[in-house]
């Protein structure tokens, strides 16, 4: 890996370690997120996903194999997109995703790709699913009356997506630094 890649790569992961602890900060305090840090962190998430593009593309036209040009875009630029435009359809179907969720997960495939994006998303579900169980299992054993509001309460999600986010980045920065 040259060191301008290497550079690229860093200073992507850093960008996204900026977004992804301000987006979840905004959420846990406010249960909301600016417009201004999607449209800041997007246009920036976009552009290094499109300059990733353009260097895959220039990699494999230099080389002899130009035939794995779609391939090699399908994987590296087209794939970002799926998960966070597949949580776009959830919303739009009342799923119980906020639009807010759709938008940092569609970014966040910008900055991250198709598979460590899932993850986050995985590691998010399964942080916020036994933060949920503890939270009602503690209601149950007090033996509230107020149950049924611990059932219809609303967690702040993308706080949830700090942990495996942080992690992910910091296991690709190790890899990149390798």
């Amino acid at each position: 890996m040259g060191i301008l890649n290497f550079a690229v790569q860093a200073v992507r992961l850093g960008i996204f370690m900026l977004f992804l602890l301000m987006a979840a900060w905004q959420d846990f305090k406010t249960k909301e997120i600016n417009v201004r840090l999607f449209w800041i962190f997007g246009v920036a998430g976009l552009g290094l996903c499109c300059l990733s593009g353009v260097e895959t593309a220039a990699d494999v036209l230099a080389s002899t194999q130009s035939q794995r040009l779609l391939p090699e875009l399908w994987e590296n630029v087209f794939q970002s997109f799926l998960l966070g435009l597949a949580l776009f359809l959830f919303f739009k179907y009342g799923e119980g995703i906020g639009k807010g969720d759709c938008w940092f997960f569609l970014i966040c495939g910008w900055y991250l790709g198709l598979w460590d994006t899932i993850f986050v998303l995985g590691g998010a579900v399964l942080i916020c699913g036994l933060a949920g169980l503890g939270y009602y299992v503690s209601g149950c054993i007090q033996g509230s009356q107020t149950g049924r509001m611990r059932r219809k309460m609303q967690w702040p999600f993308l706080s949830f997506a700090a942990v495996p986010g942080i992690w992910i980045a910091a296991v690709r920065l190790r890899d990149i630094i390798r």
